[in-house]
């Protein structure tokens, strides 16, 4: 039905990176936030994101995970400008890539999650303006422009030891260009943040108001290293 799986040569370059800097698990961060045009492209990828859903409450985990690793697939093919197929997900306008970091925040929460200290768990999806480098130690956005929830554009799920997340943002929010990313616990502040992204250089995207809708998505790999 899909496509086979490959992970694009700098994704493999950058996870063997973080193993060789660590001990123990770590997560390994990868995001992408596209760009599209039209209210048909928007429903074509609801209905990709949907079946996804669905897969995972008719507890098909064999098909859940089959479009996960297509999906994961199709965004590492499109970056690195290889042949895809738009049968299920619609070509984009602009695809920008970062592999950067889950925080302390995040890391924490995880820790909290896995001994049933919390039952927050992150459900909403963000993008801003802000330009600078990510720290372990940030806890938002620099200039977060919009928030979505990720249950009603998108969908979280689990593969393995892996996380993925994807969502997107309504064609009506201001025109801006993406610089960052990041998910969330909670609709407003305060809130505790998962993981930051910041795209730089021709990996920034530009949303006309209107006219275009953006698209984000992250791969989160808990790596035993």
């Amino acid at each position: 039905m899909l496509q086979d799986h490959y992970l694009d040569s700098s994704t493999l370059a950058h996870i063997k990176d973080t193993q060789a800097k660590s001990k123990g698990i770590t997560q390994c961060d990868l995001g992408y936030v596209l760009s599209f045009d039209s209210k048909k492209d928007e429903q074509k990828l609801v209905k990709f994101y949907d079946s996804v859903k669905m897969a995972r409450q008719n507890n098909d985990l064999g098909l859940k995970n089959e479009l996960v690793e297509y999906y994961e697939q199709y965004l590492s093919r499109s970056y690195n400008d290889q042949t895809v197929c738009h049968e299920y997900i619609p070509e984009h306008n602009e695809i920008g890539y970062r592999g950067d970091r889950v925080v302390f925040s995040g890391l924490e929460r995880i820790a909290d999650l896995a001994t049933g200290k919390s039952n927050f768990t992150f459900q909403f999806y963000s993008i801003g303006t802000g330009p600078s480098p990510v720290l372990p130690s940030d806890t938002a956005l620099n200039f977060e422009e919009h928030r979505v929830s990720i249950n009603e554009t998108g969908f979280a799920e689990s593969k393995g030891s892996s996380m993925v997340f994807a969502a997107y943002f309504p064609t009506t929010i201001p025109s801006m260009d993406v610089t960052e990313s990041g998910i969330f616990d909670r609709s407003t502040s305060p809130s505790t943040m998962l993981l930051r992204t910041v795209y730089t250089g021709a990996n920034i995207v530009s949303h006309i108001f209107n006219q275009t809708f953006v698209a984000t998505s992250h791969f989160v790999y808990q790596l035993s290293v």
